[in-house]
């Protein structure tokens, strides 16, 4: 597998994150009205987006996408498409934070107020996002093997526990062919994001990566779409599913593992998820920061780098502010939209940029 390895661990940890936050909620929310259609939708759209971006970026071996845009675009187009992907993907990992931190405040530590969790939160994330790709990508790496196999172990729980309502499930499934909003697309597509990260990480390694077997990317994020999707509702049946803001977490505490250290799976599920997410948010502002600071000259970058990172805490701890739990489902949803619309821009701009290469 060699470098390529870490393509579909970029895929995977995306996956994993929205099993937990953002996609489910709007999925589940949409569970009457199109929801299982547009599971079905996204599958060919985000496989063709996948094809195409994966044929675009093998002609630019070592290259990342400042440099891809600097030989092929004009300097004003340059620097706009920069500032705007370097947004998109500043906003990939905000949502989850601003999750994880009303996740420790009401779950593990509520005495504590929220800034100073998000204050602790984004000074490890300021100094990792500042690390080397290479190490990124090792170090996430390393915790994808300690919590993969956590993750399947409680989901592999989960399905087999008795109180698990396949009648539920299967009342949902009547409602299969329901016409999808766009909201539940863009929700359901973005499962399948991860590969986009290429845009920063490809430049670290010499040779071409090569997107193989896009199938099995497919069937897997089926799987993980169905099962965010049909779980909670098991639990919490096709109505009461629609009480919880986070149904994934209730879901987790219906469960006990025995003669375990802790016996509340939540606590477990808790811990692997922020985990997980923590490596991603780092992940994904490795890639914003690097995109944003590409904009200024080569001589100012690494002061022009802590401004950028001091203004992602300062932007995080204002929406931590003054959005609540409601406020930020309503920013998720619509920004979701404008992420699918932004990865469609981005495939395109990759591809043009592949062509004009082509025929020089």
């Amino acid at each position: 597998m060699g470098i390529n390895r870490y393509l579909y661990y970029l895929i995977f940890l995306n996956m994993i994150i929205n099993v937990v936050v953002l996609v489910p909620n709007i999925l589940i929310n949409d569970r009457f009205n199109g929801a299982l259609m547009a599971m079905l939708v996204s599958i060919p759209i985000s496989l063709t987006l996948i094809y195409f971006f994966g044929k675009a970026i093998a002609r630019f071996p070592g290259m990342g996408l400042p440099e891809i845009l600097k030989d092929h675009l004009p300097k004003w187009g340059h620097h706009s498409t920069l500032f705007l992907f370097g947004v998109m993907w500043y906003l990939i990992g905000l949502i989850p934070l601003l999750v994880f931190v009303s996740i420790i405040k009401d779950y593990i530590n509520q005495d504590n107020d929220r800034l100073l969790i998000i204050s602790v939160l984004l000074i490890l994330l300021v100094f990792c996002c500042r690390l080397n790709s290479k190490t990124l990508l090792y170090g996430m790496e390393v915790l994808l093997v300690i919590n993969v196999p956590l993750v399947l172990f409680l989901i592999a729980k989960l399905l087999i526990n008795k109180e698990m309502n396949w009648d539920a499930i299967l009342e949902i499934g009547t409602h299969f062919f329901g016409i999808p909003s766009l909201q539940s697309i863009a929700a359901a597509t973005f499962m399948f994001t991860g590969y986009t990260n290429m845009v920063i990480f490809q430049r670290i390694f010499e040779g071409k990566f090569k997107f193989k077997h896009i199938w099995m990317i497919g069937v897997l994020g089926l799987l993980f779409l169905l099962t965010s999707f049909f779980i909670p509702i098991g639990y919490q049946g096709t109505d009461g599913v629609a009480n919880y803001m986070l149904p994934w977490l209730v879901t987790a505490d219906s469960i006990r593992i025995e003669f375990f250290v802790v016996e509340r799976v939540l606590y477990l599920f808790i811990f692997v998820y922020i985990s997980i997410g923590l490596i991603g948010t780092i992940i994904f502002w490795h890639i914003a920061l690097d995109l944003l600071k590409n904009i200024f000259p080569e001589k100012s970058r690494d002061k022009s780098s802590w401004a950028i990172l001091i203004l992602f805490s300062a932007v995080a701890m204002t929406l931590e502010i003054f959005l609540n739990e409601y406020d930020r489902y309503d920013f998720t949803s619509a920004w979701l939209i404008v992420r699918l619309f932004g990865e469609l821009l981005l495939v395109l701009i990759m591809s043009y940029a592949a062509r004009k290469k082509a025929l020089k």
